[in-house]
């Protein structure tokens, strides 16, 4: 199983990501507009278990809703607990530059603006993730 080594922008906080992501994607909900201070936050979900701290100390975070992890030293957002499910939604920043491939929006009935892309996008989360084939139409 191939494995990738990111870090904060200090270089405090070492994560390594095992195995490829359950999913990539693009969030707009509110929760993520006020944690990332951006319309919307690219995403890579892994099973919790491949997604290990290596070196440094993080801290919680709670914007809204969501548990945040952050670097103590400088702050670099990490990942989100996504604890109902038992994944990580790791900060797409930090994947090497290139391995970052979005398959779809989640929570466009938040966002901001219409993202007028190829991809899916829907109003709440896709039929595998608990949500609906539902659609928004930009």
């Amino acid at each position: 199983m191939t494995s990738t080594t990111c870090q904060c922008r200090c270089g405090a906080v070492s994560l390594v990501l095992t195995g490829a992501p359950v999913a990539q994607l693009y969030c707009h909900c509110d929760d993520c507009q006020n944690a990332h201070r951006a319309a919307y936050a690219p995403a890579a979900i892994f099973p919790k278990e491949q997604v290990q701290v290596s070196r440094g100390e993080l801290t919680p975070l709670v914007i809204r809703s969501t548990k945040r992890m952050v670097c103590s030293q400088c702050g670099t957002y990490l990942f989100s607990e996504l604890e109902r499910v038992g994944m990580r939604s790791v900060s797409a920043y930090l994947l090497p530059k290139g391995t970052f491939r979005p398959q779809f929006h989640v929570q466009c009935d938040e966002a901001l603006l219409p993202v007028l892309d190829d991809l899916p996008h829907y109003r709440r989360f896709p039929a595998n993730f608990g949500g609906a084939e539902e659609f928004v139409d930009w």
